[in-house]
């Protein structure tokens, strides 16, 4: 019969295996919010620009997309719309954003 010993600390079991370290870009250190006001105050929203433009934009910036950071990013221009900071609109049948 062959007896193993574990020895593993409560902090090592509790830690989870996966990180989430995708919310803050390594080349920036900063999370998708803080990016998408930095392209707010860098002019980005001057022309208008698609939800897919902006998403492309951020992970230029090095945010790892995923459908849940995808949406987030969507109410985050939302919140500036409701803010008035920029408009929401159709143009040739797709939304697009703008500075006001």
């Amino acid at each position: 019969m062959i007896k193993i010993k574990i020895e593993r600390t409560i902090a090592e079991i509790k830690e989870p295996e996966i990180s989430k370290s995708n919310k803050v870009s390594k080349k920036t250190g900063k999370d998708y919010n803080q990016i998408i006001l930095d392209l707010f105050n860098e002019g980005f929203f001057v022309a208008p620009v698609t939800a897919k433009q902006v998403r492309d934009r951020v992970s230029r910036r090095g945010i790892v997309m995923s459908s849940r950071i995808s949406a987030n990013m969507n109410s985050k221009l939302t919140s500036l719309v409701k803010s008035k900071k920029i408009a929401k609109f159709k143009q040739r049948g797709v939304s697009v954003y703008q500075e006001r």
